[in-house]
């Protein structure tokens, strides 16, 4: 090999190796900080609409000496509201804890670890008087926590309160996982970080009524509590963000054939002001 050869070789190899420590030096970290990283926890509101199909999970949520036991259900059709209306609930308890899921992207750790949020858009309760935070974290060794929002009966006895929540990033979390179809045949989207809690103490009209009229008919709080008598219904589900109208469906003819039984026995059920004979809707 000549010099000329040699000097080429050399500059080539210290090309060769210039080139990859180059590499080395400038690749991109992608797990160190991007929108996904591997080092940073994601959190965001994870609650799923009930199904009987669904698969069961129970969170045992320890708060002091105080361990809270919920179970719910996992679908892929998530929701970013509760409605709660405690003329439902007949314990007559002053306050009531409610429970909102907030799941982890990314591993658990061995300690609590707290997270932010605030109140927002169109919240009308005021925190401290209206309702409490009691936590709001992600237990040790745990992937879902929650936000634990303990209700006063009281403030509500007359007014429906909407609560907003949005999550917000901290020192322990990120909230960049945001945007989700509610499901593959549903181009409805999810914004991940924000929930919305809804309270009265008084039967409402619920929100989707329109759809839910054409199995039971015009809305009426007679009606609710006959079809919880009746049918053994869960009036929370009227409530729904996504009603199930299969179930709707089930309960308007069960209240349908119980109505017509009632009539012909002579004992017609009439509304709240004694002159309007009480229907189902028209598709039953």
């Amino acid at each position: 090999m000549n010099l000329i050869d040699r000097k080429k070789y050399v500059f080539s190899f210290l090309g060769i190796v210039l080139f990859f420590s180059s590499c080395h030096e400038d690749k991109l970290d992608l797990y160190a900080g991007g929108e996904f990283s591997n080092q940073t926890s994601h959190i965001y509101f994870s609650l799923q609409r009930w199904t009987p199909s669904g698969i069961n999970y129970t969170l045992n949520y320890p708060i002091g000496t105080q361990i809270h036991t919920q179970k719910w259900q996992r679908i892929v059709a998530p929701q970013d509201s509760i409605t709660k209306s405690y003329a439902l609930d007949p314990s007559g308890t002053a306050s009531d804890t409610v429970y909102i899921p907030v799941s982890l992207m990314g591993l658990p750790v061995n300690r609590d670890r707290t997270f932010r949020y605030t109140t927002w858009g169109e919240t009308n309760a005021e925190e401290g008087r209206d309702f409490r935070v009691i936590a709001a974290s992600i237990p040790a060794n745990e992937v879902v926590g929650a936000i634990l929002v303990e209700i006063e009966r009281e403030a509500i006895k007359d007014t429906a309160f909407v609560i907003d929540f949005l999550l917000l990033t901290n020192e322990e979390f990120q909230t960049n996982y945001t945007m989700i179809k509610r499901s593959s045949s549903d181009t409805t989207q999810v914004d991940l970080r924000e929930f919305r809690l809804r309270v009265s103490d008084f039967l409402e009209v619920p929100k989707l009524w329109g759809t839910i009229r054409t199995f039971l008919g015009d809305f009426s709080r007679k009606k609710l509590y006959l079809l919880r008598d009746v049918a053994h219904a869960d009036l929370n589900e009227l409530y729904a963000s996504h009603p199930n109208l299969i179930l709707m469906n089930s309960w308007g003819s069960i209240l349908k054939r119980y109505l017509a039984d009632q009539k012909e026995a002579g004992n017609t059920i009439y509304e709240d002001d004694g002159v309007t004979e009480m229907k189902s809707g028209q598709s039953v």
